[in-house]
């Protein structure tokens, strides 16, 4: 494997665990009847999606839930904003 490939796999492994916020976004929309897949690996970033809810189109929409870890007084961090960049550079439609 080389060493992009390597590194792609260590940063995914990395990944953390949802929050119970996450996990209620999640149930919310299911309990609206969207089928929801959580803890998503995005093959091109590596990181891991929150959720991704299927539309009655068939369109998949990424869901990131961001808490407070995920921000400094009222402006996301660094880490965060580079993930939300990241993902819609790789054609992301992310709410």
């Amino acid at each position: 494997k080389s060493l992009s490939d390597k590194c792609l796999m260590s940063f995914s492994d990395s990944q953390g665990d949802p929050s119970l916020l996450q996990k209620d976004v999640a149930a919310t929309f299911r309990s609206l009847n969207y089928e929801v897949h959580e803890e998503v690996t995005c093959n091109q970033t590596g990181y891991s999606i929150d959720a991704v809810v299927v539309m009655e189109t068939g369109n998949e929409v990424s869901v990131e839930v961001d808490g407070p870890s995920h921000f400094v007084g009222s402006l996301p961090t660094g880490a965060t904003l580079l993930k939300r960049r990241q993902l819609k550079h790789n054609g992301g439609r992310t709410l």
